[in-house]
């Protein structure tokens, strides 16, 4: 028997049952690394023309006698000499058939492309071949075009890879080089098959796109396991939109719709009457009310929409129906709800995570509904202040707590912004003058909290008569200005907040000296963008003053970006000094790597 001729016939007439393939293998020549090509055309035929030709595809066959042909896998050894010649040409496809004693066969085959090749040559070390795995040739004419016409698209992608040492995903993402991520294959479109289902069986390439066009590969995912799109279509009950898109996961079996964070409704893709809901809540608190009125809804009427197209709850048999519990899921909506409008109440800008709340965590959202939304007095231990900080899950609020009249061991509880407090300032003589209960807001409780409208807080200090006591304590926007530069990601809010006070103090505030109004306006402007010519005039003033201190020439100059005049008034000033001045947020401009001596 002829091993090597059995071979190259085998696969040569396995790949003519394509229409888009042209073999062109021979045996017997021992001084190549290859035993021909096979041509890759665009278009099916008998007869192809020159132009359909989309690239010739290099082959190596091997014969190999086996007494099994039932291994889903097998090894064979392939020179280092054999690698490094298909590396240069941009990959080979390596078939070995194995035969057993009754002449049967069975075709195994292994792609050997660009990214493999340098992979495989740059560890082989003094070794002259090295083992590799394949894996069974496909059967069907379909699924064969598809290696080989997915094999010639890479080819053509992994041409920079041929002289260019493998470099991962990790090592360009690090170096900042990565301008899209891609990958795919070339097949045939077929009905009842998905885009996805060549990968699930044959893995994929993931290319990076570097500048100037340059493509390389960066990872080799072996076999797909699941591929995730999501589609913009409302989905509806009764014409009502809960939301506007949902997930689809395709499998090798199944494709699976998830709608909203709770509901994964899974079709099998062997026979579409095999279906199942799964109904879990998950997410926030507005994410969980959204999914479970969803559901409700939807066993209600017996289906929803999913664009144009209506999906059934046949599927649902009694015994699930019967599980989901209708009048408890019920109850259990109208007590989010109320969680959700005492939490609005509070004014609480961020969503509950209910994904890990313990029993206090409970305890103090049953406290914060009968306190906002059924105004009820609650038992609190007595922190001595009108302000507290009350803590659920993910969320810490700052509450004001004031005694009952009726009960002296219960509280009325409100949101921060909405206490009653009347503050006063002491003045000589025993008179007293109006001040603003925020003047005792810190950046700890700004950081911390999220039931604080600043805007509000704002408003509120614009009330207030100013005086020199009120003057003093106004400078809270320092504190607004110290959390801006702490907060991760920046909040906005607290740079808006100190730009309107900044600005009203500046025009308002007959007590406190214009050179520090100025300071202050222009260092929370300096933080949304540069200062004009006209602003650093201004402040080019304040240092030509000889009457101002020295702590306001460091101000001026750390705003001016004078790096060596900043230094030298600030070593006029005495340590303690010195000290407070690390500590103002001016300093957040200082350039220096050891923060002024």
């Amino acid at each position: 028997m002829n091993i090597e001729k059995n071979a190259t016939n085998a696969v040569e007439s396995a790949i003519l049952v394509s229409d888009y393939l042209v073999p062109n293998i021979k045996s017997g020549d021992r001084d190549l690394s290859w035993d021909g090509d096979v041509e890759v055309y665009e278009k099916p035929g008998d007869d192809h023309a020159k132009s359909d030709l989309y690239l010739k595809v290099p082959v190596q066959v091997k014969g190999l006698k086996n007494g099994s042909l039932k291994k889903n896998e097998i090894t064979y050894p392939v020179e280092i000499s054999d690698m490094r010649n298909f590396l240069q040409v941009g990959g080979t496809i390596y078939f070995v058939v194995c035969i057993d004693p009754d002449g049967e066969k069975r075709i195994y085959f292994v792609r050997l492309l660009p990214y493999e090749l340098r992979q495989l040559l740059e560890c082989f070390g003094k070794q002259k071949s090295r083992r590799i795995k394949l894996r069974p040739f496909p059967l069907g004419k379909d699924e064969i075009t598809d290696i080989f016409r997915s094999f010639a698209r890479d080819m053509k992608k992994q041409k920079a890879a041929i002289s260019t040492p493998p470099v991962s995903l990790e090592e360009l993402a690090k170096a900042g080089q990565i301008r899209e991520i891609t990958f795919g294959y070339k097949g045939l479109s077929r009905k009842g098959k998905l885009p996805f289902d060549f990968m699930f069986d044959n893995g994929a390439y993931l290319y990076a796109k570097l500048d100037f066009g340059i493509e390389l590969p960066v990872k080799r995912i072996e076999q797909l396991e699941a591929a995730k799109t999501t589609v913009d279509e409302a989905v509806t009950v009764n014409g009502r939109t809960f939301y506007q898109n949902y997930s689809v996961t395709y499998t090798k079996d199944t494709i699976e719709i998830g709608i909203g964070k709770s509901l994964r409704h899974t079709i099998s893709r062997s026979d579409e009457n095999q279906q199942t809901f799964q109904f879990a809540l998950s997410g926030t608190l507005t994410e969980r009310i959204t999914d479970e009125e969803f559901m409700i809804e939807v066993i209600k009427a017996g289906q929803f929409k999913l664009g144009d197209t209506a999906c059934s709850t046949e599927a649902l048999t009694g015994e699930e129906l019967a599980s989901f519990n209708m009048p408890r899921r019920q109850e259990h909506l109208t007590w989010m709800r109320e969680v959700k409008q005492a939490l609005d109440l509070l004014r609480v800008k961020e969503d509950l995570d209910c994904t890990n709340l313990s029993d206090v965590d409970e305890r103090n959202l049953s406290l914060l509904k009968a306190a906002a939304v059924d105004k009820k007095a609650v038992p609190l231990k007595n922190g001595g202040t009108p302000f507290g900080l009350f803590k659920v899950g993910n969320l810490k609020l700052i509450l004001f707590t004031k005694k009952s009249k009726e009960d002296s061991d219960l509280f009325e509880l409100c949101g921060y912004n909405d206490a009653q407090l009347d503050v006063r300032l002491p003045l000589g003589g025993g008179q007293k003058v109006p001040a603003s209960f925020h003047v005792l807001l810190r950046k700890s409780a700004m950081l911390e909290c999220c039931n604080i409208d600043y805007s509000m807080v704002v408003e509120d200090m614009k009330r207030v008569p100013f005086s020199d006591k009120f003057s003093e304590q106004a400078v809270m926007l320092l504190e607004l200005l110290g959390a801006y530069d702490l907060s991760e990601p920046k909040r906005e809010e607290f740079l808006s907040a100190a730009t309107e006070l900044a600005v009203y103090l500046r025009t308002n505030d007959p007590y406190t000296p214009k050179s520090i109004l100025d300071l202050n306006y222009f260092q929370t402007i300096k933080r949304k963008r540069s200062l004009t010519t006209e602003e650093r005039g201004e402040l080019l003033t304040i240092v030509e003053t000889p009457t101002e201190h020295e702590e306001t020439y460091v101000g001026a100059y750390l705003l001016l970006e004078d790096q060596e005049a900043t230094q030298m008034h600030f070593n006029k000033l005495n340590p303690d000094v010195q000290a407070m001045m690390r500590e103002y947020p001016i300093w957040h401009f200082w350039q220096g790597n050891d923060k002024g001596h």
